[in-house]
């Protein structure tokens, strides 16, 4: 039987997706390096093509070559799947608030890491939390006031403390040496 993604399917013996009570298990096939470090019971979400993002828990993985076969449950939002047996869906492995920084732009120094910003022509040098690290970006904040105490910083270096804001100018392989 050939199936269209988002196709409602008249009752029959063919198998595709499984219903217990209130909740579905969908199966999808990934070769992601997030999908090849996944382990069962990670969380996950899963944003449907209606774009309601709901959780799902991985409670199976089946290897087949260079792709997996992950088995997802989900408890919620399975009204909007039980008239499919195909679907389209994106699944999303993290998710983090913050500003979304090339990789190229930050700098370690001290086991910390800083960005340069330029304003106006100054280059300041910035502390910023790594909350998040992919392949070319990075989603980065501030460090609240209490983080900064606990690594060491004094009362005079936290009130002089400059933080990344949105729309700041960043210095992409930034030479720390010629910033204050």
């Amino acid at each position: 039987m050939d199936l269209k993604t988002g196709k409602i399917v008249a009752t029959s013996q063919e198998s595709g997706k499984i219903i217990d009570n209130f909740c579905c298990y969908i199966a999808t096939i990934s070769s992601s390096e997030e999908a090849k470090k996944a382990e069962i019971s990670d969380k996950v979400k899963i944003r449907l093509s209606n774009n309601v993002e709901t959780p799902a828990e991985i409670v199976n993985i089946i290897k087949e070559d260079d792709r997996l076969v992950l088995i997802l449950k989900i408890e919620k939002q399975i009204e909007e799947l039980i008239n499919y047996r195909k679907i389209t869906f994106d699944l999303i492995w993290w998710d983090d608030s913050g500003l979304k920084v090339p990789n190229q732009a930050i700098v370690k120094l001290n086991d910390l890491d800083y960005v340069v910003r330029n304003r106006a022509g100054y280059l300041n040098k910035i502390l910023v939390k790594v909350m998040k690290q992919g392949e070319k970006y990075s989603i980065v904040e501030p460090y609240k006031t209490e983080e900064l105490k606990e690594l060491g910083f004094s009362n005079e270096e936290i009130t002089q403390y400059k933080k990344i804001t949105l729309y700041d100018e960043i210095l992409l392989n930034p030479d720390l040496s010629k910033v204050e």
